[in-house]
């Protein structure tokens, strides 16, 4: 047997290797779907449900340690401390008491003064008035807004100073805080209120930032919510603190009293005032207290006025987007880790288990976004036992099924069967005389049972997977004897056959394809080497085609014998192999084109024989000068108009269905359909029918690739069809739509329709409808049969709408692929 492999090149041994793992492929991808769906389900179930919260917060909480805030030196607290209390007394303190600690705290001249503590209701009136004095003389003073319910569960109250102390303050701010699930205060909403949150946080009124305009959300939030009487809240932000509790400059109430501290330290910078002693009733356990103590309220105030002037303020990412987040790492988890061997698949996993960290952390620092992807990080390590059981059982399974279809593949081509059949060859042979043979053992069992008969099965060892690995290894040399028959019965094909790769490496050729081809011995060579033996084709256009767009192409030349060839070229699916693969075949048509060349000529002859008659009796009958009966030559004029149009539609349809190749020009559809209408204009006065066609401003152009003469005899076709199955008086509209995949072409008329069990015959030769009102015009039935084999050529088709009675509508639906893009200048010329 010749070789078919070229030396060099990639052989027909690696396609049928890329066949062999084309399966293993498959289930690889199929395994790495399921566990990608599991993970993925996982990891979206994770997100939503918040399986992993505490890790997440856990996260957080540790990224706040180790990045603090910076500490504005201009933020300063007047604590009501534990030494205060001691010296001046248990809390409440008189009105009078808190005045002139207010009165102290304004000798300094701050920038803004906070005070962390509720007047709702009056006291001693000269307190209270006294009180209002120190407030009024002080610098610009924000004081808190508190919303508690009246009693419990009772109706909810924003308690605002009494309306005399209000008159004075000139800043209200909400300082409710916002605990997680775990009784941790890590943020709170920026914006509160009864009905709508029109209240500022605390913060913001110090910074200045609360005359700004709301966030969008508080915005909508405030027109949906309008009239509620439960507390809005919107903005929620968590913050970085600056430390934990004690991290801002501190001076207590008690030294400015006693005037052991200069109220002028305070001087320029925003003091905030409020009780600091660990029974402060306000005290919050945040991040950062490290389990030791809970922070003041005032002091967390303190910290979300120095995240607004650090840029603290962190919003949570939404749940959308954190899935998005969480499976783009484990996206590249499921792509990286399936794809390394065992020994970095672990360094793989673990790296990217940690990544979310580092992620959301560089998110916090730079954006002032914190995203959670705990989900990520737990499924990312999923990934890698999951991965590993799925790939040791496929491995199992695919070592088990590719040992049974070597057994049954090595019984059919094997070298145990030839030896058994050549010790036996005489009785093997009496099916030459008796008809019948031995039976060999049949299936699987029967197969191994004859192999280990004579000895070709391997030993089993004590690890079963060796064995099985051993078994294959026997098996598969045995398959290869069998390989080697079925490529010398494609050598001895009389169909030449051509497998090449996209770099133009013949792979696989047979004995007939090189034969067509003028070479002499099966050697390395190149496609181009092997087509230059054809004439009349231009060989590069037809295989950029088939190898970049994955076209099937039909051609028909001739070679230097003189022989008629018929020649296919395709891609070739191969999975798992490197590079495009490509099939030629070759088939010696010269025997069946001579015979197409005989009927060609006797449809000339018959042809010939029919318009020729018939053309002389129209020459006769459209004579003025003969007076013959008016109906006799109307009769005469109308069996000879029919015979002629019998003639031409047998011969068109003839000619077209044997083209086998359609030649595209560059054709305007617009103008094929107006000259099919300007054909038709003399029968269709005649009919008193009116056809309408007026193409939409925008489309008085439509380029496109096709044959012109085709397409006009289609619409010819169509609309003499319309015409003549319409009543008179009708009218027939032509439409044109350039759609976003097809360019369709609406011919609709108001005639007598199509019964519906005849719809879907109508195109077939020679059908002739049976309905009264149609069978009256006379026809051959090829007109649509060649309307439906014109547009096949085109890469099109035609449908039919009708209702019997009513009207039909043909649409002709031609590709976009054939659309061709021109673009007018200016002057009115198209490019």
């Amino acid at each position: 047997m010749a070789d078919l492999r070229g030396a060099g090149t990639p052989g027909l041994g690696a396609l049928t290797e890329g066949n062999r793992t084309a399966q293993t492929a498959r289930r690889f991808r199929r395994e790495l779907l399921l566990v990608s769906a599991v993970v993925i389900l996982l990891s979206i179930a994770a997100v939503h449900l918040r399986w992993f919260e505490v890790l997440d917060r856990l996260a957080f909480d540790t990224v706040l340690r180790l990045v603090p805030l910076p500490v504005s030196k201009d933020i300063i607290l007047v604590g009501i401390d534990a030494q205060s209390l001691a010296e001046v007394g248990r809390w409440p303190w008189s009105r009078a008491n808190q005045a002139k600690l207010i009165e102290h705290v304004a000798a300094g001249e701050p920038d803004v003064v906070f005070i962390d503590i509720v007047y709702a209701d009056r006291s001693d009136p000269a307190d209270d008035a006294r009180l209002i004095a120190a407030v009024a003389q002080a610098a610009p003073v924000a004081m808190p807004v508190v919303i508690d319910a009246v009693s419990p569960g009772g109706m909810l109250r924003e308690y605002l100073p009494f309306p005399e102390l209000m008159a004075v303050v000139d800043r209200l701010g909400h300082v409710h805080v916002a605990p997680d699930g775990d009784g941790i205060v890590r943020g709170g909403y920026l914006y509160e209120g009864i009905g709508e949150p029109r209240w500022p946080h605390v913060g913001l009124t110090l910074s200045g930032r609360a005359a700004r305009a709301m966030p969008a959300e508080c915005n909508v939030m405030a027109r949906q919510s309008q009239g509620s009487l439960v507390n809005e809240r919107c903005a929620y932000r968590r913050l970085r603190f600056a430390g934990p509790p004690g991290s801002f400059p501190h001076v207590s109430a008690a030294d400015l009293l006693s005037g052991r501290v200069n109220p002028d330290v305070l001087a320029g910078s925003v003091v905030l005032i409020g009780r600091t002693d660990l029974g402060a009733p306000d005290a919050i356990p945040v991040p950062v207290s490290a389990d030791t103590r809970p922070m003041a309220g005032v002091e967390y105030n303190a910290n979300v006025l120095n995240a607004l002037e650090h840029g603290g303020l962190v919003e949570i990412v939404s749940t959308t987007k954190t899935l998005f987040g969480v499976l783009f790492i484990v996206g590249i988890g499921l792509f990286v880790i399936p794809r390394q061997r065992p020994r970095q698949m672990l360094v793989a996993a673990s790296l990217l288990a940690l990544m979310p960290l580092p992620v959301s952390t560089l998110l916090l620092l730079v954006g002032g976004l914190w995203i959670d992807l705990s989900a990520a990080s737990v499924a990312v390590a999923l990934i890698y036992p999951l991965w590993s059981w799925r790939r040791n059982e496929m491995g199992w399974q695919f070592v088990g099924d590719e040992l049974d279809r070597l057994a049954t593949e090595a019984f059919r081509w094997s070298r145990s069967r030839a030896r058994f059949e050549a010790g036996e060859l005489q009785s093997r042979l009496a099916w030459l005389q008796t008809g019948t043979a031995m039976s060999p053992p049949s299936g699987l069992r029967g197969a191994i049972e004859h192999d280990q008969a004579i000895g070709m099965g391997p030993n089993d060892t004590a690890d079963p997977f060796v064995s099985r690995l051993l078994r294959i290894q026997t098996l598969a040399e045995e398959v290869r004897i069998g390989r080697e028959v079925s490529m010398a019965g494609l050598d001895q094909m009389p169909t030449g056959l051509c497998i090449f790769v996209a770099s133009g490496n013949v792979v696989l050729s047979n004995e007939s394809f090189r034969t067509f081809a003028g070479i002499s011995a099966p050697h390395t060579y190149f496609v181009a080497d092997a087509l230059a033996g054809f004439l009349d084709v231009a060989w590069q256009p037809v295989l950029q085609d088939v190898i970049f767009r994955g076209a099937t192409r039909w051609l028909e030349t001739r070679n230097v014998k003189a022989q008629q060839l018929l020649i296919r070229i395709a891609p070739l699916q191969v999975d798992g192999y490197a590079q495009p693969v490509c099939l030629l075949t070759i088939s010696d048509v010269t025997d069946i084109r001579k015979a197409q060349a005989r009927r060609e000529e006797t449809l000339a002859f018959v042809s010939h024989d029919l318009r020729s008659p018939m053309s002389s009796i129209l020459s006769i009958v459209r004579n003025p000068r003969l007076a013959l009966d008016a109906g006799a030559m109307q009769r005469i004029e109308a069996y000879a108009q029919r015979s002629l149009k019998v003639s031409e539609e047998f011969v068109q349809l003839s000619r077209l269905e044997n083209q086998m190749v359609l030649h595209h020009h560059e054709i305007d559809l617009v103008a094929v359909v107006e000259n099919a209408v300007d054909q038709l204009y003399e029968v269709a006065r005649d009919k008193s029918i009116s056809v309408v066609f007026e193409p939409r401003p925008d489309m008085q152009v439509l380029w496109m690739l096709g044959d012109g003469e085709l397409l006009e005899r289609v619409f010819v076709n169509l609309l003499e069809n319309a015409i003549k199955y319409s009543p008179a008086g009708r009218s027939v509209v032509v439409c044109i739509e350039d759609g976003s995949s097809d360019l369709l072409v609406t011919i609709k008329d108001e005639g007598y329709g199509i019964p519906d069990d005849e719809v879907a015959r109508i195109f077939d030769p020679y059908f002739r409808s049976q309905a009264t009102e149609l069978a009256v015009e006379k026809g051959l039935g090829l007109g649509l049969r060649f309307v439906r084999t014109a547009l096949e050529l085109h890469g099109g088709q035609v449908t039919v709408a009708s209702r019997y009675g009513e009207g039909s509508s043909f649409t002709v639906w031609l590709p976009a692929s054939v659309r061709v893009e021109h673009r007018q200048d200016d002057d009115g010329l198209i490019n």
